[in-house]
């Protein structure tokens, strides 16, 4: 079997080290929004119980820190391959505190399989996965739906610039065209309407995002980074999230619309914030998806802690055991 690796990008809030080192580049530490940004739920170890339990095919697990690592973590794992921002990221662009220069410099890191898996440290396997629910080939599993990028968000311009590149080398009806049996396709389900409703429309007007893990080829962060360096470096150039960010969904969009992709199942996984949390608790229960994201998202501290305590709870229930992943 080819190889499959999964990335995983994680930050520690809270520590003090790290906390000290963003304090240099930004005045506004204990900002809310910021501070949701870079929360942890304390449940990574939870994300490697799933991966340990559902996933076991894995080649490798890349965790991608700032020179953080989890004191349960079994750095001696074959498995595991602790990665510091500094061993891929160029050093002019360090530090960041910046996720999208983290993700899209991922073709520099060495040791990563052409085909990888990019999780966030808030979502989770719920029930067992394999490689044909990621990849077909060299094709990704995914949503080949549009949609509309409504403004409600500082995140939208980032979705904008990435649309801007993509409607400079695709155009939609060209692409309706040539991937129509894969846009038209009944495993959307109800998002299918969404493609019936944007075919009017010449360009490209925005994507159904799901949220969840994303299958990714390598090689494709370096050609779209040799064709767009000055978008690339403009965001590294960013040591916080900005206006004029790309983020990897660019490197997704792209293959949607050379049609390097098979429909995924709407059902495949579920997006969740973290107030749901009786449904989240009810679906870790239930095992209907077999992703979850769990978004974290402003609160105050105390419920912010309430609905921690919850997950954690539930998460000890379904993964009861130590992973092999752990001292």
């Amino acid at each position: 079997m080819e190889n499959i690796d999964i990335v995983i990008t994680w930050v520690d809030g809270m520590d003090p080290i790290w906390r000290k080192k963003k304090a240099k580049f930004i005045a506004t530490d204990e900002d809310t929004q910021e501070a949701v940004r870079y929360r942890d739920y304390g449940t990574l170890k939870y994300l490697f119980r799933s991966i340990d339990t559902y996933c076991p095919w894995v080649h490798k697990i890349h965790l991608i820190t700032d020179n953080q690592v989890p004191e349960w973590l079994d750095t001696s794992h074959p498995k595991i391959n602790l990665v510091f921002h500094q061993d891929f990221i160029p050093k002019e662009y360090l530090p960041t505190f910046n996720s999208n220069t983290i993700e899209l410099n991922l073709f520099r890191l060495k040791d990563l399989a052409e085909k990888f898996i990019l999780f966030n440290d808030d979502m989770f396997i719920n029930n067992p996965v394999y490689p044909e629910n990621f990849f077909d080939g060299n094709q990704i599993l995914d949503y080949g739906v549009y949609n509309r990028i409504a403004p409600v968000d500082v995140f939208a311009h980032t979705l904008i610039n990435d649309l801007m590149i993509i409607n400079k080398y695709f155009n939609k009806r060209d692409s309706f065209k040539k991937n129509w049996r894969k846009q038209l396709n009944f495993r959307y389900g109800k998002m299918l309407l969404s493609n019936v409703l944007t075919l009017p429309y010449k360009e490209i007007t925005g994507y159904f995002n799901p949220h969840l893990p994303q299958p990714h080829l390598k090689s494709n962060f370096l050609k779209l980074y040799q064709l767009e360096t000055t978008a690339f470096e403009q965001t590294f150039q960013n040591r916080f999230r900005g206006f004029d960010d790309i983020n990897h969904w660019l490197c997704r969009y792209w293959m949607l619309e050379e049609g390097n992709y098979q429909p995924q199942k709407l059902s495949f996984g579920k997006y969740f914030d973290i107030s749901e949390m009786k449904d989240i608790l009810q679906e870790i229960r239930s095992d209907k998806f077999k992703l979850l994201c769990i978004n974290d998202e402003e609160s105050t501290q105390e419920d912010f802690e309430k609905w921690q305590g919850q997950l954690e709870l539930a998460f000890q229930s379904k993964f009861p055991e130590k992973s092999s992943f752990e001292k």
